[in-house]
């Protein structure tokens, strides 16, 4: 019955969806021929249903700061379309088990393993994002701490984030940030302003207040802004090293107990002879 039901999916794919996925905006190809396409249209289904709903809005902030705008539905409908092809296949076993009378213990496994199977793309969104975050807060100090000393040279505050966004390379953290950015203003925000929109990618209260900062730069003074600028560097900074403090004070805790339990063995290898000999 899986054999049957993949040939099914994958005629359906080819002679229908084919076509139309391979001419998808800056897509490999590679993407879109096999089972998940098949699941496409189910899936933008159900993230129209879902996305308005609050407990969409982790997903959907994830895939905004790691795709492009102009390709964000594509991708969350992407990834839901994976999980539901892996999801589709594992029912496909079930019932094949069903079919052949299968032992309860293999229906449990199956449905265990295609759990975190269907997880996985998920999954694999959110660990992105939390590198792409990790990334961003790493290079954020030298990104604020460039655009002060750009001001204080004599540029203004916006030739001095497109010198920054010239020079930065694609695929760093600092580029994906400021290329939400640009596209705002390209929609016809103010530039300034639309760094307001980096809040909703990231929670962070550092990328709160440079959106603060940069939403009151036509208000502020050149000085004054460079200012505001190095004094957020520092805090950022502090920041860091108050969280590095924090995770080598919690990793010393978490290593107590590996060290007791080698103890342990290693006095469990030193006795048990002793005590051997002695009976």
């Amino acid at each position: 019955m899986t054999v049957v039901i993949i040939l099914l999916l994958f005629m359906y794919v080819y002679t229908v969806k084919g076509e139309h996925f391979a001419r998808a905006p800056c897509a490999k190809k590679e993407l879109y021929y096999g089972l998940v396409l098949a699941f496409y249209d189910i899936a933008d289904r159900i993230i129209d249903y879902i996305i308005v709903k609050p407990i969409a809005s982790p997903y959907l902030r994830w895939h905004r700061l790691l795709y492009s705008n102009r390709q964000l539905s594509f991708y969350l409908n992407l990834t839901l379309a994976k999980s539901l092809t892996i999801f589709f296949l594992a029912l496909s076993l079930i019932l094949d088990a069903y079919l052949f009378n299968a032992p309860l213990e293999l229906y449990f496994s199956v449905i265990g393993l295609m759990s975190l199977l269907t997880a996985l793309p998920i999954l694999k969104v959110k660990r992105a994002y939390d590198e792409a975050c990790h990334s961003i807060m790493k290079e954020l100090p030298a990104f604020i701490q460039q655009m002060a000393l750009l001001i204080k040279a004599g540029s203004n505050a916006r030739q001095s984030v497109d010198t920054i966004y010239r020079y930065a390379k694609v695929g760093t953290g600092l580029h994906t940030l400021l290329a939400h950015v640009y596209f705002e203003h390209e929609r016809g925000n103010d530039f300034f302003q639309s760094f307001s929109i980096l809040n909703e990618f990231i929670h962070h209260k550092s990328i709160h207040h440079l959106s603060l900062l940069m939403g009151q730069v036509k208000r502020a003074g050149v000085h004054q802004f460079s200012n505001q600028l190095v004094e957020l560097a520092e805090l950022i900074m502090e920041e860091r090293k108050t969280y590095v403090r924090m995770i080598s004070e919690q990793l010393s805790t978490k290593l107590l107990a590996p060290m007791m339990i080698s103890m342990v063995t290693i006095l469990s290898l030193l006795i048990y002879p002793v005590m051997t000999q002695l009976n």
